[in-house]
């Protein structure tokens, strides 16, 4: 078979694998997941060093349904999940630094407050609780004086700002600007997920 012709079929066959295996990105990645994606990306640049192409895919897909698999059985068997993923570490809690947990998690105190800053966070104070999840991201639980105003917040407001300009006898309006659904990032991917067979 000629080299151009392994390339595109290879090429094809590394776009449904990992396709198959789902659109994760590494950063959120479980370890098991990151090891069967590397041993994925070996297996599948194989074939430019060796003979036979099909053995390569097949072994690549055999990678792919274990991965699969062990996602099932994590489903079905919650203390498997907890073996292989790991469990949230609490890292701050009621505004202090659990520095214990932080040396569990292998995180400097700087690298924790780099990853507040990120959440454009100013003080470690206005956090309730702040945990290292499986996938390695930073969940936060900010303080409910700190926290960003819910759409019901919003609603309370905008009712008691009406009340007091119906007791003044002062007219209240409120414009919502109209947004473009065509623009919706959100609309769009939900489109594209619509048409994309593989999904």
């Amino acid at each position: 078979m000629p080299y151009w012709l392994q390339a595109v079929i290879l090429f094809l066959a590394a776009n449904v694998l990992f396709r198959i295996s789902g659109k994760n990105s590494i950063s959120s990645m479980r370890v098991d997941e990151v090891v069967i994606m590397i041993g994925l990306a070996s297996v599948l640049v194989e074939p430019l060093k060796s003979k036979n192409l099909w053995i390569c895919i097949y072994v690549g897909a055999i990678l792919i349904l274990l991965m699969l698999s062990m996602t099932y059985l994590e489903i079905f068997f919650p203390r498997l999940k907890r073996w292989v993923m790991g469990e949230p570490i609490v890292l701050i809690k009621n505004g202090e630094i659990n520095h214990q947990n932080l040396k569990r998690a292998r995180m400097t105190v700087d690298e924790l407050k780099m990853r507040i800053r990120a959440e454009k966070i100013i003080d470690i104070s206005q956090i309730r609780f702040a945990t290292l999840e499986a996938s390695g991201r930073l969940g936060l639980d900010m303080d409910p004086e700190y926290a960003a105003a819910t759409k019901k917040d919003i609603e309370d407001l905008k009712q008691a700002i009406q009340l007091i300009g119906s007791r003044l006898n002062a007219a209240v309006q409120y414009t919502i600007p109209s947004t473009n659904p065509e623009k919706n990032l959100f609309i769009q991917a939900d489109e594209m997920q619509e048409q994309d067979p593989l999904q």
